[in-house]
């Protein structure tokens, strides 16, 4: 199902039909995605990207969906509520946005709709973002919403030359609604 977020933003459920235009974004963002993204290196021509969408939409994760993030009518990065717990109610959020849409608050817009949207829709209690603790502009994102770090981990994703933790954010989807 389709989401409008904004005049200029829309989730649409990610799709193998967005493979080229995935693929576009990643090629036009890789210097930046390459830092904390490690699928990165994996995508390389269409059918990689198709291999990633495949991925990411046949998950066996309780609730998860993936979005394409579309502003002003481009494809511009991915949503995803990778999973809900169905005992305990909490989601783990995701995101990835391209250069072309970055500085606009595209992801701050996308988090103000869908977290109040998915406590209501699916009854989420609690929202977690897990972000490499020198990722600052994700970091930046999840505190505006109102999220605050409960604790760090490593990690084992294979990026180069990253020694960064893991940082876990929360957010109890009561106080959202306060804010």
């Amino acid at each position: 199902m389709e989401r409008v977020i904004s005049n200029e933003i829309c989730l649409a459920p990610l799709q193998r039909s967005d493979a080229q235009a995935f693929l576009a974004a990643v090629e036009f963002s890789r210097e930046n995605l390459s830092h904390y993204m490690p699928w990165e290196k994996h995508v390389i021509d269409c059918n990689s990207a198709e291999a990633y969408i495949d991925s990411r939409i046949r998950s066996d994760m309780p609730g998860a969906a993936w979005f394409s993030i579309q502003f002003n009518g481009q494809f511009s990065g991915v949503f995803a509520i990778k999973s809900i717990d169905p005992m305990s109610r909490v989601s783990e959020l995701g995101y990835w946005l391209a250069d072309n849409a970055r500085g606009q608050r595209v992801v701050d817009q996308v988090l103000q709709t869908m977290v109040p949207a998915l406590a209501r829709e699916q009854g989420v209690r609690v929202f977690e973002f897990h972000c490499l603790e020198s990722n600052h502009a994700s970091i930046n994102i999840v505190k505006r919403l109102g999220a605050t770090l409960r604790r760090k981990v490593k990690h084992d994703l294979t990026l180069p030359d990253c020694h960064d933790l893991l940082c876990i954010y929360a957010l109890d989807a009561n106080q959202q609604k306060a804010r």
